[in-house]
């Protein structure tokens, strides 16, 4: 385990809490791995019964409104950008729970923002993004279900042959999850490195050619 996961890794444990708040006041860095999963060999995995009742589908302008106004879904401020990427094609995936909103995930075509910088996705390549559940519904297992619904309609609706996400190595419920969801590493990840006035990008490995600083 290299330096910058024991890092994350010690942050995680709640009496450091305080200590981690106030170094990140400075500077903090994350490690960040690259995964993919090819589409035309992928196999819906075996999950555990959903522990709440949601419905899932892929969502219109008018939910992307929905959210944007919504306290609850942290995106008030990201009410320009997030119309932004629906009216540029990229995909919002949602799941409802009694006609509520209560997760969202951002799928995107032709380049995936990281930070500072984007990535430049391949042809029928696309991406996962950004990403929400609701607090009060968070621990009941929609991230695999959605995840599993949407790869199994990307081929169809987008034709995409290839699944691109990243997961941060402290992470480690979150690398079990996309592991079981049939993602495999690959040889490239990137710090995020964050201060005060700025959040960056350092990339690493095999993508990093695809990586290009923002205009």
């Amino acid at each position: 385990m290299d330096f910058v996961t024991k890092l994350n890794m010690w942050a995680l444990k709640k009496k450091n809490h305080k200590l981690r708040h106030f170094i990140a006041k400075f500077i903090w860095v994350e490690k960040v791995l690259f995964f993919q999963a090819d589409l035309l060999k992928w196999h819906s995995p075996k999950l555990p019964r959903m522990r709440l009742q949601v419905s899932f589908s892929i969502g219109h302008e008018s939910d992307v409104r929905e959210i944007v106004s919504d306290p609850h879904l942290n995106a008030q401020s990201d009410r320009s950008y997030y119309l932004e990427k629906f009216h540029a094609g990229h995909k919002i995936l949602l799941a409802r729970h009694k006609g509520q909103i209560v997760f969202y995930l951002w799928v995107v075509q032709d380049r995936k923002s990281l930070m500072d910088k984007f990535l430049q996705l391949e042809a029928q390549q696309i991406a996962i993004e950004r990403g929400f559940t609701r607090k009060e519904f968070r621990g009941h297992g929609i991230f695999p279900y959605a995840l599993v619904y949407f790869m199994t309609q990307a081929n169809k609706q987008l034709g995409a042959t290839n699944c691109l996400t990243e997961i941060a190595t402290h992470n480690n419920p979150m690398l079990r999850t996309i592991k079981k969801c049939g993602f495999q590493p690959i040889d490239s990840y990137y710090y995020w490195v964050q201060t005060p006035f700025k959040h960056y990008a350092v990339a690493v490995g095999s993508l990093a050619p695809q990586i290009t600083k923002k205009n």
